[in-house]
């Protein structure tokens, strides 16, 4: 069976979705309405929707079929008049049966199982949304470190593991940290470090820095988002993509949600850099620079806290891309917050494209099934309230150059210095060549003063 393209849209009364079926026999179609479960079927396509809140059929559902578009439109009841569903635009999602709870008294009468507590999903299968401490820091265990099977692990929630020792061809083109499979969390950041004060270039940082006019386009550039009041719209080819991903749900604890969103926020802000560096008009390298600013694509790393994750994204911004300075980082980190305030949508969008972008990469496409992919789907049932703690504190973060331990301040006082002694030098020279009698009286000044 074939899952149609369909979207959703509401008004106070109905529920109204349109269902992209061409060619088919009308008479042959069958709807099905249960609680907040939705069904359409009529050979050869098939759909079982989700929903968060109940619907009902009282006579007032209705369904129209348009032969020129192939579009079967349902209007169903919402079994609330007025109620608003969240997240219809999460089409994974409703896609995605919730997982049931066990059967409370069959664990209760077996004398082997002590049930001690029993944790509740909310209806749309998410977490209950629990005060979040975002400045609190947060440790990766140490036990984390020690694998029976003889690796560590990487990927979305450290799902993987032994991934690359297949690959040791490509290995250096796939990953940065060295050793990934044997490589613990705790000693990635400190590896990572290491390598960006080595790899840190800086005549490279202090030409983009001390000459900004090939950047003037770019520090100009206006994302999307912000033009269209960061409401995003998916487009066909985002719908058609979030039908093909997975339907699965993840029962993520709270330290390792943690992980997740310092993950998100590395890979937004990458792509956000890739978005401006090339004024939206994303090429055949954005993938490489998603790839290498990401710590959590390079390096596999996990993070601690939210100031750790945007202090490596600051660092490598000025390390790796073709434009490296610093005001220019900030800005892309303005871009970030700005794809957060946004909400789920926004970042959806973002990862469905850096999934387009891998997924045509002859290298890269692997960090698709790593990360991207699974992010895709978890971002849709994660709550808009915990995007908005995100964004919150991210919009209250703020850096200064020392912070980021490149000594970026030293050089610059040092270029500035040398630029300096060469205006004072080229003056001199100007004077001697339009009045030597002057240059060789102020020697012979200088030559008294000594004496």
């Amino acid at each position: 069976m074939l899952t149609p393209k369909f979207e959703i849209d509401q008004d106070t009364e109905f529920l109204i979705i349109r269902i992209y079926a061409p060619y088919i026999k009308v008479s042959s179609v069958e709807t099905h309405i249960d609680g907040n479960i939705f069904q359409f079927y009529c050979q050869p396509y098939f759909l079982s929707l989700h929903l968060p809140y109940p619907l009902t059929e009282d006579g007032r559902e209705r369904a129209c079929y348009d032969v020129d578009s192939g579009n079967f439109v349902v209007y169903v009841p919402k079994m609330n008049s007025g109620q608003v569903f969240p997240d219809l635009d999460m089409l994974t999602k409703l896609l995605t049966q919730p997982n049931k709870m066990p059967d409370i008294k069959s664990i209760v009468s077996t004398p082997e199982i002590l049930v001690l507590e029993e944790e509740k999903l909310s209806p749309t299968g998410d977490s209950s949304d629990e005060e979040l401490d975002w400045k609190l820091e947060q440790v990766i265990p140490e036990t984390i470190d020690i694998v029976p099977l003889g690796g560590s692990c990487y990927g979305f929630a450290n799902q993987k593991q032994g991934v690359f020792s297949r690959l040791q061809d490509d290995l250096p083109e796939l990953v940065s940290l060295p050793d990934p499979d044997r490589t613990p969390h705790t000693q990635r950041g400190v590896l990572r470090k290491s390598f960006e004060n080595l790899e840190f270039d800086p005549e490279h940082y202090l030409a983009d820095t001390m000459e900004i006019h090939h950047l003037e386009n770019i520090f100009s550039f206006t994302p999307s988002w912000d033009k269209i009041e960061k409401i995003a719209k998916l487009n066909e080819k985002d719908k058609l993509l979030l039908t093909q991903l997975p339907k699965k749900q993840y029962l993520i604890e709270s330290p390792m949600e943690y992980q997740l969103l310092y993950g998100l926020i590395d890979i937004v802000y990458a792509y956000c850099y890739a978005n401006r560096s090339t004024a939206g008009e994303m090429d055949v390298e954005s993938a490489w620079t998603i790839w290498k600013l990401s710590s959590t694509l390079s390096w596999l790393q996990s993070f601690s806290s939210i100031r750790s994750t945007l202090v490596s994204c600051l660092r490598r911004s000025l390390c790796y891309p073709i434009y490296r300075n610093f005001q220019l980082s900030i800005r892309v980190l303005h871009d970030m917050c700005s794809v957060f305030e946004g909400g789920k949508p926004l970042i959806l969008k973002c990862l469905l494209y850096t999934y387009q972008l891998f997924a045509l990469s002859d290298l890269f496409y692997i960090h698709n099934d790593l990360y991207i992919k699974d992010y895709c789907v978890w971002i849709q049932s994660v709550s808009s309230k915990k995007i908005g703690k995100v964004y919150k504190q991210l919009s209250e973060c703020s850096f200064q150059k020392e912070e980021i331990g490149l000594e970026l301040v030293e050089l610059e006082i040092a270029a500035l210095i040398t630029l300096e002694e060469e205006r004072r030098g080229e003056e001199i020279i100007s004077v001697g060549v339009k009045n030597p009698e002057k240059l060789i009286q102020t020697d012979t000044e200088s030559d008294e003063e000594v004496l």
